[in-house]
C-alpha cells in the first residue's frame, strides 16, 4: 500500500501543495498532520505503525517526516529494517534504489555520529560541573537539616506518619520521601 504523509506547522498553514503531489504520486490514503515539528506528531506515528513490509510512505519533503534531523533519521533506519520503502517528492529519495539505500547508510552513520558526540559533550559538561562542585541531579525535596531533624525524630521514637505530619501532612511531603531522604526503607 502507497501512504502519504503530509505536515504543515501552524493552523493558519494549508496541506494542499503537498496533497495535490502525493495523489498524482498515487497514493491510497494520505495522512495530513498540523503540528510544529518540535512537538509529538501522534498521527504519524499512528501510520507508522499501521505500516508493514512492501508498504511505501511518501512525503513530500524530508523534512516533513519529523521534528530533527536525528528524528528524521531514526524514522528511516526504522522503516528500513521494517521493509517498508520510502519517497520523498522533492529531492528524490527513494529508499527502493541502490542510490536511496546508500544515501540513507551515510545518513545514519552521520546520525549515529551525532548522537556520539552529543553524549561525550554532555559527559564532558557534567564531569565539569562536578570538578566546580556543582550539585547535579534532581533537586532534593528536603535540604540538610531537614534530614538531619528527620533522623533525629526517628530516633526518638516518631512514626513516618507523625514526622509527614510535622511536615504538613500527606500532601506536603510523602513518607517515601521522608524514608529516601534518611536512606531508611
Amino acid at each position: 500500500m502507497r501512504c502519504g504523509y503530509a505536515r504543515v506547522s501552524t493552523a493558519d498553514q494549508r496541506h494542499d501543495l503537498q496533497v495535490d503531489a502525493l495523489q498524482q504520486r498515487g497514493c491510497e490514503e494520505i495522512v495530513q498532520e498540523v503540528m510544529s515539528g518540535a512537538k509529538s506528531l501522534a498521527k504519524r506515528d499512528a501510520l507508522l505503525s499501521r505500516l508493514v513490509e512492501g508498504d511505501e510512505l511518501v512525503v513530500w519533503r524530508l523534512d516533513r517526516l519529523g521534528r530533527s534531523t536525528l528524528d528524521v533519521l531514526e524514522q528511516l533506519e526504522d522503516l528500513q529494517h521494517r521493509g517498508i520503502r520510502f519517497v520523498t517528492l522533492e529531492g528524490n529519495f527513494d529508499t527502493g534504489t541502490p542510490m536511496g539505500k546508500t544515501m540513507l547508510t551515510i545518513m545514519a552513520s552521520l546520525a549515529e555520529l551525532e548522537r556520539e558526540t552529543l553524549r561525550e559533550r554532555v559527559k564532558s559538561g557534567l564531569e565539569a560541573a562536578r570538578r566546580r562542585g556543582a550539585e547535579l541531579g534532581r533537586r532534593r525535596s528536603l535540604n540538610a537539616s531537614q534530614r538531619e531533624q528527620i533522623v533525629t525524630w526517628r530516633a526518638e521514637g516518631q512514626s513516618w506518619r507523625q514526622i509527614q505530619q510535622l511536615f504538613g501532612g500527606p500532601n506536603a511531603i510523602s513518607i517515601r520521601t521522608l524514608q529516601r531522604a534518611t536512606g531508611a526503607q
